[in-house]
């Protein structure tokens, strides 16, 4: 997976590989062409054949997005807004899964329109629904950044570097 930059916009595209690394399918684009996609990010849920991508899409804002394969990356699903609204302002999407649970956080800028935290949103159903979007890092007035997540079991860990913002 990959960002590629043509004419002003920016696209995810995704290619797999079955033979060790030998060959690579053709690429499929992921994102629709008509925004500035970036900063991918990919989980596969080997017991399932599920992969997950995740990247921010910038339109009228900056929105986090995530696609599913069903079928280990030959096609992909329907595009999934994780933060939905007119203000919303993320970026720098992670994603972890461990079978049908799918984890997903990154980087947000606040309502103050200053502090940069940390948010989080899970499904427990393989990425057909997402919990509403909450604020892990909740720390005013520091820029929290360089987000990890991995998953193990229904444990979920979020680690991110919180910065004075000077």
């Amino acid at each position: 997976m990959w960002t590629s930059q043509v004419n002003g916009l920016s696209d995810i595209s995704f290619s797999r590989n079955t033979d060790g690394g030998a060959t690579f399918s053709n690429p499929i684009l992921l994102s629709n062409g008509a925004s500035f996609s970036f900063r991918p990010d990919v989980a596969v849920d080997k017991n399932n054949n599920n992969v997950y991508v995740v990247w921010t899409r910038v339109t009228t804002a900056s929105e986090i997005v995530i696609e599913k394969s069903t079928n280990g990356g030959v096609s992909f699903g329907p595009l999934v807004v994780l933060n939905p609204g007119p203000l919303t302002n993320g970026r720098a999407g992670v994603v972890a899964v461990d079978r049908n649970r799918v984890f997903v956080t990154w980087e947000d800028v606040s309502p103050n329109g200053i502090d940069l935290e940390t948010l989080f949103a899970a499904s427990t159903d393989g990425g057909a629904n997402f919990s509403n979007p909450i604020n892990i890092s909740n720390n005013p007035g520091r820029v929290s950044r360089n987000l990890s997540i991995a998953a193990f079991g229904s444990n979920v860990y979020v680690a991110w570097q919180d910065c004075d913002q000077t």
